[in-house]
């Protein structure tokens, strides 16, 4: 083993286990029954009472994809290196990785930014019908 392999092994697996870990926080999050797991919930009885939409869409949307984006650059940072040799391959995985994490990242940001309710599938079962309830009584222009 090569040194750019052995760091591409240590930067991949610190980057995997960081992606792991945010994404059981957000597993946790969205189902957990503590107040501590649900810090992300809206408290006021309507969105429309604040200036901005609640942690909502970051904590359901933006935090997962974080997760899944560390946890497929570890995956590229420890295939690059073994790869190296056949350099066109490294490069196509390289781009094919970005392109993919790029429209994701662009996808959820354009779902969650300025919403003050999300698409409804993304909810957890247990405060679905209460968004649905809300989002019937807010203007059009707020949803």
């Amino acid at each position: 083993m090569t040194s750019d392999m052995i760091i591409g092994l240590v930067v991949g697996a610190g980057l995997i286990l960081a992606g792991a870990l945010l994404g059981v926080l957000c597993m946790w999050s969205r189902g957990g029954g503590s107040a501590a797991a649900r810090w992300w919930v809206a408290k006021a009885p309507l969105p429309q009472q604040h200036t901005r939409p609640s942690l909502e869409g970051p904590a359901l949307v933006l935090l997962p994809v974080l997760a899944e984006t560390l946890v497929v650059l570890g995956g590229a940072s420890v295939l690059g290196p073994v790869l190296a040799p056949v350099s066109g391959l490294t490069l196509v995985l390289v781009l094919v990785v970005v392109i993919f994490q790029l429209a994701l990242y662009v996808t959820a940001h354009s779902m969650t930014w300025q919403r003050w309710i999300l698409p409804l599938w993304v909810y957890p079962s247990w405060l679905r019908e209460t968004r649905r309830h809300e989002k019937t009584q807010l203007p059009d222009g707020r949803r």
